[in-house]
């Protein structure tokens, strides 16, 4: 479906060779798919193709804040750090956590989970107070105690690095959404905007794609192979019911789904690859 859709935009460019001064932009979820997409593109086409922009989620926000002026936030990889920091101040983390070795770096990926998903400062109390309630009918005390404690840690980890002019992804994500929703035109300008490869996304990045869908932008929504996992579905359908709201989803047309590839093999270029 991708490849076809490309195919008809780079067709519209040969007989208007104008088009070409806005790009028509892929948006993926990771680099790697980045190189795939445009190596699919090379083979099908047989040569070269102008015109199209193939950038990741990221990359796409990076490059609407250079557009509009502004810098990217600073001092990303201190996030971590401030947190943990902040983690061992919280009693209820400091008891299972302050005899190991680097024990407090457990607690970096839960504080990068939740300011993906969208928490901020102003959420801490609602939730602090939704787990006192809620939370004893489904953990013990100390786990519900180590989760009002975690929910405070990305709190005030949030609010130190707004504080001290600092920020991460989640902070990029989010002023791009604002900059996008302000003038679209001069953020992002584009003759297509074809976002693919996702099956789900965390909350800001959600929030990104919606604006990019609410421009008009087309998603090719990957849903997971049948006989897979609930669990997998499931973050599908989240993903699915929150991009509803902006969105009108259309099945693919009868044989326009290839027929799943068979692996024969593999290779891993380290351990953060896909």
């Amino acid at each position: 479906m991708l490849l076809s859709r490309i195919d008809a935009l780079l067709s519209e460019a040969r007989k208007n060779p104008g088009l070409l001064a806005r790009p028509v932009r892929i948006v993926v979820p990771s680099w790697s798919l980045r190189l795939h997409v445009a190596a699919a593109i090379v083979r099908s086409r047989g040569r070269s193709a102008a015109g199209v922009v193939i950038q990741t989620l990221h990359a796409l926000a990076f490059e609407v804040l250079e557009r509009a002026g502004e810098a990217a936030p600073r001092g990303m990889p201190l996030a971590d750090i401030l947190a943990q920091r902040l983690a061992r101040t919280e009693p209820a983390l400091r008891r299972g956590l302050d005899d190991l070795v680097d024990g407090y770096g457990a607690v970096v990926g839960t504080v990068r989970d939740l300011l993906d998903a969208g928490m901020e400062p102003v959420h801490a109390e609602a939730a602090d107070e939704a787990l006192a309630a809620d939370g004893p009918y489904a953990a013990t005390r100390a786990e519900v105690e180590r989760a009002r404690a975690l929910v405070r840690t990305v709190a005030r980890t949030e609010a130190l690095m707004q504080g001290i002019g600092l920020g991460r992804v989640s902070t990029l994500l989010r002023r791009a959404v604002e900059i996008l929703a302000a003038d679209p035109e001069r953020a992002l300008p584009s003759r297509a905007i074809l976002v693919h490869g996702f099956a789900d996304a965390t909350g800001v990045a959600t929030d990104l794609i919606q604006e990019l869908l609410r421009l008009g932008a087309a998603l090719i929504l990957d849903h997971p192979p049948a006989g897979s996992g609930g669990a997998e579905r499931a973050f599908t359908e989240r993903f699915t019911e929150r991009l509803a709201g902006v969105s009108r989803f259309v099945p693919a047309p009868p044989g326009d789904s290839p027929e799943p590839p068979r692996v024969e093999r593999f290779e891993a270029v380290g351990s953060e690859a896909e």
